[in-house]
């Protein structure tokens, strides 16, 4: 019998600019419920500990890394910055 492989969740930073497109990008692709909160406690609750997604966890993560530009101090003063605002 073959056995599943586990869902592969997407990542590519190149696409993603603030907080509320990473869980947008992330949480679909996790089969999450609709009330699945939008927070690092609750994705590690999700895909780490289980129960709460459909299909895992186990997850496969392919990651694009950002293009990043700026120096690393203009990147380092965008940190902190509420849900809606820019991710740099």
């Amino acid at each position: 019998m073959k056995e599943d492989k586990p869902p592969l969740i997407e990542i590519d930073w190149n696409q993603i600019s603030t907080v509320d497109e990473f869980y947008d990008t992330v949480l679909p692709q996790s089969e999450a419920p609709s009330w699945h909160g939008r927070n690092l406690n609750a994705l590690n609750d999700s895909w780490v500990t289980g129960g709460i997604n459909r299909g895992g966890p186990p997850y496969n993560f392919r990651i694009q890394k950002k293009n990043y530009r700026k120096g690393r101090n203009e990147r380092n003063r965008n940190c902190g910055r509420r849900n809606s605002q820019r991710i740099s």
